[in-house]
């Protein structure tokens, strides 16, 4: 009688631990942007393997078929998985190698950030007070061209008050503030073509003539035959006095 008990007992015991461990085996959830083709079945033996029938002789024969199965499944589910790891981090290797040759650099280039820093705080200086910069260094041409045309205006009354630089980058343009009979106004728009003539040689000749012209000549091919005698006259003594050869 004990033994039958204990036989019983073992059984019992056999029984739990089998359900158990079949209840106990998960299924694998599915990776997104991984395709593995053996996943599904992989889920779907487990998914046989737990609907436990009633029965000691169909528990074994349930387990012995659908563990057999699920363990096969699950081989070839790794096996799979495996594969398409090392395929990833095949490709992943090279650009894992230049992302750590960037770090490098990166660290690098961090130990010059303060200099970076003040470089851009420099040129962000220089780019908010290029126009005052470039008005600096026109002031003595414009002081020229302002002489050059006080003798060549004669009998005008426009006067040439100011010559500025504004915009920035291709959108820069010449500036002419200029007076007539002393009341301020756009130079250009109040001058007849002689005195626009007039204003263009007051204009170049400083430049042309400068230390740092590349031609240190000046050719003209002008109309100044047109302008009144005085006019071309003080052209001409502006020509003389130039420090260029001229023709």
């Amino acid at each position: 009688m004990d033994e039958y008990r204990a036989t019983a007992q073992q059984l019992k015991t056999a029984r739990l631990t089998l359900t158990k461990l079949m209840q106990e085996l998960s299924t694998a959830p599915e990776v997104p942007g991984v395709d593995l083709p053996g996943l599904a079945a992989y889920n779907d033996a487990v998914a046989a393997a737990r609907k436990a029938p009633v029965g000691d002789d169909a528990l074994a024969a349930h387990a012995e078929s659908t563990l057999t199965e699920a363990i096969a499944a699950a081989e070839s589910l790794r096996a799979q998985a495996s594969d398409e790891l090392t395929r990833r981090e095949s490709a992943w290797a090279p650009v894992a190698a230049r992302l750590g040759g960037w770090v490098g650099l990166e660290e690098q280039a961090r130990k010059v950030d303060d200099e970076l820093n003040a470089v851009a705080a420099a040129k962000k200086w220089v780019t908010e007070h290029a126009a005052a910069f470039r008005n600096r260094r026109l002031k003595p041409i414009a002081a020229q061209a302002r002489d050059i045309w006080h003798q060549l205006r004669q009998e005008s009354n426009v006067d040439l008050v100011e010559i500025s630089l504004e915009g920035t980058a291709t959108r820069r343009k010449v500036v002419l503030e200029g007076a007539v009979d002393g009341k301020p106004t756009k130079a250009l728009s109040v001058m007849s073509q002689g005195e626009l003539h007039a204003l263009a040689l007051a204009l170049f000749l400083p430049r042309a003539t400068s230390a740092k012209s590349p031609f240190r000549f000046v050719v003209l091919e002008t109309r100044s035959r047109r302008w009144i005698p005085p006019r071309s006259t003080a052209s001409s003594r502006c020509c003389a006095r130039s420090p260029r050869r001229t023709r």
